[in-house]
């Protein structure tokens, strides 16, 4: 029996409609008139440790301690950019996963959503805090921040043609665990959920053809 993967599968198979260009940054930068910047520490990691710590919270609240350093720490070690490089590959250094930040409670920053911005390691304001949670299907959660992994598909398949669905998929997959193992690192409790009501979720992103891949909510 013929199924909807094993045709995809199939269809996406290598070679690709055609390769990048070039290896550079395919996204365009956008300047936002209200943009927050971000702080980091330095964060020493123990890689056997964070593994062994790494979790999917089953549980989780809204955590007083949450502030604006360490939300900009988790995201510089795990999905910011270093001197030009990123903490994670990417099929042809497209780069073409957005990480927008919902900000529900946080010290110093006001509820909202965001965009994280890797290269000026600044939140740029998108648009009032909505509901994201409404889009969990899991009970138990709450958090001070829920990062939306997610991307226009467009943007890497013009690049990879059907191969570009897989390698989204798999370029989230590594900012994730990266965000995992930070998040052990600075004693921050995350859960990826991959499961989610997509409808709500993606009606609440103030961005043209954004499909939202992961939602990570951040708490204690």
């Amino acid at each position: 029996m013929t199924t909807y993967f094993t045709t995809y599968h199939k269809e996406s198979n290598w070679p690709p409609m055609k390769k990048p260009i070039n290896s550079l940054h395919d996204q365009e930068n956008v300047h936002y008139p209200n943009s927050l910047d971000l702080n980091y520490k330095q964060v020493e990691l123990d890689l056997m440790g964070a593994l062994k710590r790494r979790e999917s919270a089953k549980d989780m609240q809204i955590g007083e301690s949450m502030d604006r350093l360490k939300l900009g720490t988790l995201l510089k070690w795990s999905i910011g950019d270093m001197d030009g490089k990123r903490m994670f590959p990417s099929a042809g250094h497209l780069y073409t996963i957005t990480c927008l930040v919902v900000v529900k409670q946080l010290n110093g920053v006001k509820p909202g959503i965001y965009e994280y911005t890797p290269a000026t390691h600044s939140l740029g304001w998108l648009c009032a805090y909505q509901e994201i949670d409404n889009a969990f299907v899991q009970d138990g959660i709450d958090f001070n921040v829920c990062l939306v992994l997610g991307t226009d598909f467009k943007n890497v398949s013009k690049h990879y043609g059907e191969r570009g669905y897989r390698f989204s998929l798999l370029e989230a997959g590594h900012m994730m665990q990266n965000v995992q193992l930070v998040a052990a690192s600075i004693n921050v409790r995350v859960t990826p959920i991959g499961g989610f009501k997509d409808k709500i979720a993606n009606e609440f992103i103030p961005l043209m053809d954004f499909k939202t891949i992961y939602l990570v909510p951040v708490g204690e």
